[in-house]
């Protein structure tokens, strides 16, 4: 059977639900669910059910509404970038450690994230269903069944136990019993606990990112600093406020009215935010195609660059993220020639020593533009879309780089802009034919191209992928 997964993370996954269910286990014979009255008789403990219940539908809701702290443009390894969202469950998670214990928080959370997972799981089935009918119609079929991200999926609420259990019993340990929420010993307590949490979920998440992206053990010290290192102080903000909301739940309970609005606004001002950050950089993109614009010739061209470098990435089997990041490189990669005088840009003959020398500050004020805005040029591929133009000897500009101190995903961008260039009409030649632009391509081998990729590239010319993507519609994707 086919799941898309390598081994080692069948064997993770695997390990984390198999570790979870031990955890979960061994803490639920401390839930009390039931106590004994005087008479010795079994009674379900309907406060705590109630308050279970409660909490776990909170947590859903959560989940469901993507109600999360978001940390907008957050830097990831090799250019890469994303948003982080951290689900807001983790405040419930400890309000309800404080006052139900570490064994009814684990279940709340676990059981939240697992019923969420089984939203999803049934959403997307009723979906493949509904492309099954219109395909069957088109006597065409579906792609085969992912089984490999259900058990990714699935491993959620087990790395909740993982993470939660741990730390709750240690902080149960050191808190002892009756201990005030306000106190010396409990502040202290809470202290430990955050940092064996944060520590596991940490660790978890930096596996899983190197087992997902195939990349070395090694790096696990990096995808940490890329990924938490300046998110730190909002992740850990997280807890003080369940510790507000088991304050207020033990002294008031009505008074966790209060703290709904601030929440949801806190929400919905971070949301807003990436809103805005998402228009700005989709605003970019239409510049970019705008500029290809100015001139028939050039019309389609950072789309087809795109297409072309986000086609090779996929057929180098590049993690997903990547070959994200690469398509978006190449429909900004041209971004800087808004200031291109248009003498220069449609002039119908070779360009002479001080043209070429404005040509090439396209690539400069792609840099500049970016330096004082540091959130947005860690979102969009800067560096990648500005390494177009190094050549693998170093002969390249603006900066010389050589070989693979060149991104790959400009290496990449090399031959998918040249291939473009060279089989598009310009004012004074007509396109190459895709099989005489190959050829010049090859002869760059090793110093204009990463011989890789030329041979990479050779190959999805003769399978036909090259010649299936030129065909493509020129319209604006963006």
């Amino acid at each position: 059977m086919h799941t898309g997964l390598s081994k080692k993370e069948i064997f993770f996954y695997s390990g984390s639900i198999f570790l979870g269910i031990l955890l979960i286990a061994f803490v639920t014979p401390h839930l009390g669910l039931y106590f004994k009255d005087a008479s010795g008789t079994k009674t379900l403990n309907t406060h705590l059910l109630l308050f279970m219940l409660t909490a776990t539908a909170i947590c859903y809701v959560l989940h469901f509404r993507k109600m999360a702290l978001w940390i907008v443009g957050v830097k990831l390894k090799k250019g890469s970038t994303g948003t982080t969202r951290w689900i807001m469950d983790d405040v419930i998670a400890y309000a309800a450690l404080f006052i139900q214990g570490t064994a009814a928080a684990a279940w709340i959370v676990a059981a939240a994230s697992f019923a969420f997972q089984v939203y999803l799981l049934s959403d997307a089935l009723i979906h493949r269903f509904q492309t099954g009918k219109k395909l069957k119609e088109k006597d065409e079929k579906l792609p085969p069944f992912p089984v490999g991200q259900i058990l990714y999926a699935f491993t959620n609420p087990f790395n909740k136990i993982i993470m939660l259990v741990p730390a709750g019993l240690f902080y149960e340990f050191i808190n002892g019993h009756g201990t005030e929420l306000c106190s010396n010993r409990n502040i202290i307590a809470v202290a430990c606990m955050l940092l064996i949490y944060f520590s596991i979920a940490c660790i978890l998440s930096s596996v899983t990112i190197v087992l997902r992206q195939r990349r070395p053990i090694s790096d696990l010290n990096s995808i940490f600093m890329d990924h938490y290192s300046e998110i730190t102080t909002y992740i850990l903000m997280l807890c003080p406020l369940g510790l507000l909301i088991a304050l207020m739940y033990t002294k008031e309970p009505i008074g966790l009215i209060l703290l709904f609005i601030p929440v949801i606004a806190m929400h919905k001002a971070m949301k807003n935010i990436e809103i805005v950050f998402n228009e700005y950089k989709e605003f970019l993109y239409s510049l970019a195609y705008a500029i290809d614009a100015r001139d028939h010739y050039t019309y389609g061209h950072s789309e087809r660059v795109a297409r072309y470098s986000a086609a090779i990435a996929g057929y180098m089997k590049l993690p997903a993220k990547q070959v994200e990041d690469i398509e978006k490189a190449g429909k900004i990669h041209d971004l800087g020639k808004i200031i291109i005088p248009d003498n220069i840009l449609h002039k119908p003959g070779k360009l002479d020593d001080d043209e070429y020398s404005i040509m090439k500050t396209h690539i400069n004020t792609l840099k500049i533009h970016f330096e004082d805005k540091k959130r947005l040029s860690e979102a969009l591929p800067i560096e990648i879309a500005s390494s177009h133009h190094e050549r693998f000897d170093g002969k390249g500009y603006i900066i010389g780089k050589k070989g693979s101190d060149i991104p790959l995903g400009g290496r990449i961008l090399c031959v998918a802009d040249v291939f473009d260039a060279l089989t598009t009409d310009r004012p004074y030649r007509k396109g190459m034919a895709p099989e005489i632009a190959l050829s010049y391509i090859k002869d760059g081998s090793g110093t204009h191209f990463d011989p890789q990729i030329v041979d990479i590239f050779d190959r999805m010319c003769r399978d036909g992928i090259i010649k299936k993507l030129m065909n493509e519609s020129p319209e604006q994707t963006y």
